[in-house]
């Protein structure tokens, strides 16, 4: 079975301050993209009378308004290029805040040949000591926004996260969330409501087992004399397809819209086995919305580590941990793409887990896909062992809770280290009163075009947050937000060189309650 790589379209630009709003974007040329459409966001507050002139100038026609974002998919006229297109929109920048194409995402899913024993990779992870304190709780919903999922499939029946308010087969929107029959999740890149695997094109082709053979790592029931069990058995999935069609790939207005259905229905953890080289400011300001709802993203390095191995997305967005794999005996895959963004690996090859049509397969299930369901249901276990916690401080737990196998901080191939979950689960919570740098990356090498951001925690009695960078040749810049996340402006110049960044949480008065600090250098 060959599974081909998922790209994801993705609108670029780590904006997390107004100031750095920026409407121009470099797009990739391999991921592909919708024809005849492109995502555009137009500036709060901007002259309606100056956007329909632009809107007419270009024969746009609106087909969607992605909730949330307020991200708009507009149809083009035929013959128009969507590249081309979307930068002459940009160049709008009194008005654009963004405009790029909609960028096709794909599944990590990797053909290997060894076998190994059934589930040696939760053995791996200590998981039959960490079931002793924790199996999950049916309250903690998972989010995978993938190809589907079989929802008849024995072992993941019980595990399903079926929404309150909707009656099926009415057709009719019940709990006026905006989508008609969502029961058991919704179907972003298909027919709507049924997110079961579907190929639209009619094109056969095995990675529609994809998102069934994710779920079952995290959720596969235990204890009920069939299959295989699941990191979390007890906690459950949503089915959020955004996978599909030809080659099983899907677009970021899918995504985009599937990030913020699983937010509103009550996820607290996301999926993202998926991904693509370009950046999407559509997906980055849906992930935002993620990460200030108090949700965790778990996302797929990538499957170019024998390759050119580019920054792939979603997984390089701040909001994101970036997953990579590794086998049975912690030697890293030779597909795992390794770069600054990669955080922590996990096992990830020729994993044992479900398939639709009740069955079970594990040769050739490998890949970041397969490793990245792992962190998601070891990040589930801890929303169910400790209610009220926070995603920072889940994130900051997987970082910690880690076996070291590169340098002994961090490094771009293992992160901050392989997974472990009796580790993690040993780990004390992190203080609120102490302000930690999730990302970058100590000594993480940032490659021309990617994306600089800083991401840190709230801290308690802080009313604002300093953030002082020093640059090459002494140049700094300073400033203060009540934010916990801050960008670099893409679009901007960058100087190649190493940099240090403190951010410190200041009081009412100014005075300095915590801080941290990293070291990184950019490259030309």
């Amino acid at each position: 079975m060959i599974m081909p790589v998922f790209r994801v379209r993705s609108p670029l630009a780590l904006m997390v301050l107004p100031l750095l709003a920026c409407a121009s974007l470099a797009f990739a040329q391999d991921d592909g993209y919708a024809p005849g459409v492109v995502l555009v966001k137009f500036r709060d507050g901007a002259d309606h009378t100056m956007v329909d002139r632009v809107i007419q100038r270009h024969g746009l026609q609106l087909s969607k308004v992605l909730p949330r974002v307020n991200v708009q998919r507009m149809r083009i006229p035929a013959g128009e290029s969507e590249v081309v297109l979307a930068r002459l929109l940009a160049s709008y920048s009194t008005i654009v805040e963004f405009a790029e194409p909609d960028y096709r995402r794909s599944t990590r899913h990797i053909p290997n040949d060894p076998m190994f024993f059934q589930q040696l990779d939760l053995m791996r992870i200590q998981m039959p000591t960490v079931w002793e304190a924790t199996k999950g709780s049916r309250s903690v919903i998972v989010a995978v926004l993938d190809t589907g999922i079989d929802l008849d499939h024995p072992d993941l029946v019980n595990a399903l996260w079926q929404n309150p308010g909707e009656f099926p087969g009415n057709s009719v929107d019940d709990d006026h969330n905006g989508y008609v029959d969502d029961v058991a999740g919704y179907d972003f890149a298909g027919d709507g409501a049924n997110p079961k695997p579907a190929d639209e094109d009619g094109v056969p082709n095995d990675t529609l087992d994809h998102g069934t053979h994710v779920s079952g790592t995290i959720v596969a029931q235990q204890n009920n004399n069939i299959g295989v069990s699941g990191i979390a058995p007890r906690c459950r999935v949503m089915p959020v397809r955004v996978l599909g069609g030809l080659l099983g790939s899907g677009y970021s207005s899918d995504i985009i819209e599937g990030i913020t259905y699983a937010v509103d229905n009550g996820a607290k953890v996301i999926n993202m086995s998926l991904g693509g080289t370009s950046k999407s400011m559509g997906e980055f300001n849906a992930l935002k919305y993620a990460w200030t709802h108090n949700v965790f993203i778990a996302a797929a390095s990538g499957n170019s580590g024998d390759g050119r191995n580019p920054i792939e997305y979603p997984s390089a967005y701040p909001f994101t941990m970036s997953v990579g794999a590794t086998d049975i005996n912690d030697i890293i895959g030779y597909f795992s793409t390794f770069n600054a963004f990669v955080e922590v690996v996990a096992p990830g090859v020729d994993i044992l887990s479900t398939v639709p049509d009740d069955t079970y397969a594990q040769t050739n299930w490998s890949g970041t896909s397969m490793a990245t369901p792992h962190v998601s249901g070891l990040a589930a276990l801890l929303y169910s062992q400790y209610p009220g916690i926070a995603n920072w401080e889940v994130r900051a737990m997987l970082q910690s809770g880690t076996v070291k196998l590169g340098t002994p901080a961090w490094d771009p191939h293992f992160g901050y280290g392989r997974i472990d979950g009796l580790l993690t689960f040993e780990l004390p919570r992190p203080s609120p009163t102490k302000l930690k740098l999730l990302t970058p990356a100590p000594g993480s090498v940032h490659p021309a075009g990617s994306i600089t951001a800083y991401l840190w925690n709230p801290v308690v009695g802080a009313k604002n947050y300093r953030l002082f960078i020093t640059k090459p040749g002494g140049a700094f810049q300073l400033l203060t937000t009540k934010s916990t996340f801050y960008a670099v402006n893409p679009g901007a110049p960058v100087v190649a060189g190493p940099y240090q960044a403190t951010v410190d949480a200041l009081d009412r008065n100014g005075r300095t309650i915590s801080s941290d600090s990293v070291s990184f250098s950019r490259t030309d």
